[in-house]
This record gives C-alpha cells, structure tokens and sequence, in this order.
C-alpha cells in the first residue's frame, strides 16, 4: 500500500480516492476488482487505515473499526440470539394472510390452538439444514404440531413453520455482533475521546450494520416448512416439504405469497372444490355434513387444504349452493334437520348468512326432497283432489272453473273448498260456499291485502370496499327484483368526497371528464 502510505502525508487534501489508489497498484493484466476489494477488506480490519467514503489513509491514531472488532469478538452467540429476536418480532406487524405470526416460541403452549392459519418464526437455535431430514427445526415443529401444552393439539392444519437456514446462519449472527459492536462504542464515543470524523464514521457503521442484519435476516429466514400428509394415507406419518422463500418485501408476506403459490395456504376457494373434497375424502355424514363439522375437518386433517381462515370456507359453500350446476358441481344447505325433513333447505339460491349449525345437504339428497315438496305442493293446489268434510249443505259459490273438492268453481261432494256439496263451508276461507247448511260462512271471503308495488333501498358503502359490496348487492337485491314479471329497476349512484386541504387541479380535471365519459348526470366542485 505504498501509494496509499505516501498520499496520506500529504494534509492538504487527506488520503486517496480508490480509483488513484488502483492506479498506483494494479499491473497490466490484473483485474482493479481484486484491488478494490481488498482495500475494503482492510478498511475494516486495519488498525491505522481510514476511510471516508471513497477516499483512504492512514493515520498514526488507531481506527474506531479496530475497536469494534475487539469488542465483537467477545460477543456471545445468546447475545447475538437476542438482537434476531427483537429483528423477528417487527414481522408480527407485517400484513399477510396469516390470523397471527409467532415470534420464537419456547414451548408448544406459546402457539395457541386455534381455528385460523398462523405462521411460526422459529428460535435461531433451531435451524433447519436441507442435507438432512432430521434438523433441529424440523424436531421443534414436530413438537409444536402434535402439543398444545398440557394435550394434544386440534387445530393442527392451520400451522405453518419459517426456520433459518443453518448454512447462512454464522453470517447473521456476525452480522449481530458488529451491530452490537458499534452501538456499544457509539454509547461510549463521550468517554474515547474521539474526533468529528471518527464520530461520523461510528454513526455510518452504525448504520451500515443495521441495515445489513436486516437484510441477513431476510436471507437466512429462508425455509418454510408446511406439514401435510397424503390422502391415500390419512393415518400415516406427517411429510414435510421445505418450500424455499426468496425475494423482496415483508417476510410474512413473501411466505404467504409463497404458499399461494404451492397451494399450501389458500385464503379464496371456490364450490366446485369444496364438493370435490367432501366427494373425495368423503367428508359427509351420511346426506350431509354440518358446518361446524366441516369447519373442524379443515382445521384438524393435514390431508386436506389448509384455508386461511373460517370465512372462507363460508365464501365456497355459498359458491356451491348458488350455482347453476349444484345439482352436480355444488350442493344444497338447509337450516337443520327435523328428523324427517331438511328445513329451510335451499340450493341456486344466494345465501345471506351461513349458520354454524347450518347443513350442507348432498345434492341428490336436496333434489329428492325439492321434487317430493313440489309435488306435494301440487297436489295441494285449488282444483286438485278430494275434499274431507262433515255435515250437509249447499250453497252458491264464488270463483269460476269446476272440480270436486278443494278448488275454485261449481262442485259437488264433501269438501272445504268453494262449489255445491255436503259439508261445512270453512268461514272467512276466500272462495267458500254460502248459503244455508253446515258451518259455510254467510257470503264470499273478503280479499287478502294487495302486495307491495314498490322496493326502495339505500345503503352506504365503504369506500375501500364499495366495488364488492356493490357486486353482492346487484346479486342480492338488484337481480331478485328483476326477476319479477314486469318490474322495472332503477338504480342511482351517488359520490360524495370532502378534503380539508382540497382537490387540486389535476385531481378536478381527471374527475370531470371521467365523469362526463361516464355519462354523470350531475358533476361539480363546490368550496
């Protein structure tokens, strides 16, 4: 380093830039990165060597870079340990598609047993290394898979495991100790009697080291390890599968995009794939399964998908039930089960709400009671079948048309329903006989009410969400109103927006002419 050595007696201008100190080194044929390389190298271990960003050299007074590689090498791996927790603990803040992150459990029962996905950063002390099927990661989830603390875990399917790479490890934990180093010498800089530019290279170092243990953090936290087992061999031993996490952004978020991808992790699904799985595993209970049931099956069987959580599974079975093709790609749902019959059951329909104690009903199950209710609502119509009745009478009645027993016109034979027979008129029953005999009332039933001729509705609606609860509301509302012979639906659209610091210009143009794009009625900006 004799130009380096050379230059920095020079106080005019202290030390060298890089590029002249590769000029005053380098040989024909030699490649300046080599040089270059070396000199940071040295900058960080030399004792008199100093550097201000691109510039060097040496000084009689040690560098504070010394005194922090003293400082570090003393530094334990439990107190490295400790600074990638706190690290860690900043990814329980991250968004994701997980209900919780859990930061370095001890203990099985640090990890709730609960019905909604969680991922599981696990300790430094438990690294996984992919050349072997027995790491210390692997061994832990293990244990915080099958316990819960003092029993056996339930909700197994909703755990998903992040572990260190061990290969990487050593480098993050470096990393750590010249954090502490610098943060230690930076607490002390008051005490070192040190100049202005040794307390700004404390501050860049300190900086520096930060911003690497992060980013080591990011590299080593690589492996996720998400347990599963085949359905062919639902009983058999948990398979783990190591999926390997790269790329930018948030942690949780990179593994949850991670498993979407795999679909270990699945926070949308459709009915199609839920009949599938209850078709396949099979998940019904005889004609039906329940929706608790259901819910617990998901949560408990690694066999099947891992759902981020409960809603989603209510989202697919009002997917299924809602469908065109349920009676082979869906299924029905009803309320409850009386014993004889499914009440409340429903099947093409939207569903407002799904009840936990609500039943998803098979669809051959569903379509059999649906025609044997359809039939039995026929035979049930006025005009349709025999009436059942006690004591003589006749009578005029009331209605066109003609048939035997229940039904509207002239008749004869016992019955309830309007004609000329023996038996008792049912009072205040529209289309009843009159006259003398039985227990007939004295004239035609009065008409019911007339329906309503009129729907008018208003809601207000989120503005970060506002484009999907409009699209429940065209198929909840707009769509059931449709159907009615006749009608004819309207529907208003109304913005209103406020800012305290005001639209600017920009902001009022873009929304003027979209606006007369789209055919507003009405468009302006008031103060």
């Amino acid at each position: 380093m004799k130009s380096l050595y050379d230059k920095s007696q020079e106080a005019a201008n202290k030390g060298l830039d890089d590029r002249a100190i590769k000029l005053g080194c380098v040989q024909p044929g030699e490649a300046p990165a080599t040089f270059g390389d070396a000199l940071r190298r040295l900058s960080d271990q030399a004792m008199h060597l100093y550097r201000d960003g691109a510039r060097y050299w040496y000084s009689l007074q040690p560098t504070v870079t010394r005194i922090a590689q003293d400082r570090a090498s003393h530094i334990s791996d439990a107190d490295t340990d400790e600074v990638i927790r706190a690290r860690l603990d900043r990814v329980r803040a991250q968004p994701s598609h997980f209900a919780a992150v859990h930061i370095c459990p001890r203990s099985p029962g640090d990890v709730p047993d609960e019905g909604s996905a969680r991922l599981v950063v696990l300790d430094p002390t438990a690294p996984h290394d992919s050349k072997t099927d027995h790491s210390e990661a692997l061994e832990f989830a293990g244990r915080l898979l099958d316990e819960r603390g003092a029993g056996a875990r339930r909700c197994r399917n909703m755990l998903v495991f992040l572990a260190a790479d061990k290969a990487r490890l050593d480098d993050l934990r470096a990393a750590a100790r010249q954090w502490l180093a610098w943060k230690s010498i930076d607490a002390d800089r008051d005490t070192l009697n040190l100049d202005n530019f040794q307390v700004r290279q404390i501050a860049a170092k300190l900086k520096e080291s930060d911003e690497t243990v992060d980013q080591r953090v990011a590299e080593t936290y690589q492996w996720v390890l998400a347990p599963n087992q085949p359905r062919d061999n639902p009983t058999g031993p948990v398979r783990w599968d190591p999926i390997r996490v790269a790329g930018s952004g948030a942690l949780a978020e990179r593994v949850a995009e991670r498993l979407k991808s795999e679909e270990a992790l699945i926070p949308e699904y459709a009915g199609t794939r839920l009949r599938l799985d209850i078709d396949l595993i099979p998940l019904w209970r005889g004609t039906h399964v329940g929706v608790d049931q259901l819910w617990d099956d998901y949560t408990q069987y690694l066999y099947l998908p891992r759902l981020t959580k409960r809603s989603v599974l209510e989202d697919a079975i009002r997917d299924g039930v809602r469908a065109a093709t349920w009676e082979t790609e869906g299924f029905g749902y009803a309320d409850g089960h009386d014993g004889e019959r499914y009440v409340g059951l429903r099947a093409y329909e939207l569903l407002a709400a799904v009840a936990p104690s609500g039943l998803v009903v098979a669809p051959d199950a569903a379509a059999e009671q649906r025609s044997r209710e359809q039939a039995a609502a026929s035979e049930a119509e006025p005009g349709a079948g025999a009436g059942s009745g006690t004591g003589a009478g006749s009578g005029a009645v009331t209605g066109p048309g003609a048939g035997a027993g229940p039904g509207t016109g002239v008749g004869s034979g016992p019955g309830t329903g309007p004609g000329t027979g023996a038996g008792p008129g049912r009072p205040g029953y529209p289309g009843s006989p009159s006259g003398a005999g039985g227990e007939a009332s004295a004239g035609a039933a009065p008409a019911g009410p007339a329906p309503p001729t009129r729907y008018y509705g208003r809601l207000k609606l989120d503005s970060n969400r506002w484009a999907k609860t409009a699209a429940d509301v065209a198929e909840a509302i707009v769509d059931q109103l449709a159907r009615t012979d006749g009608a004819e639906v309207s529907i208003t659209i109304e913005v209103e927006a406020e800012s305290p610091q005001g639209f600017d210009d920009r902001v009022q143009r873009t929304v003027t002419e979209n606006a007369t794009t789209l055919k507003f009625n009405t468009t302006e900006f008031e103060s």
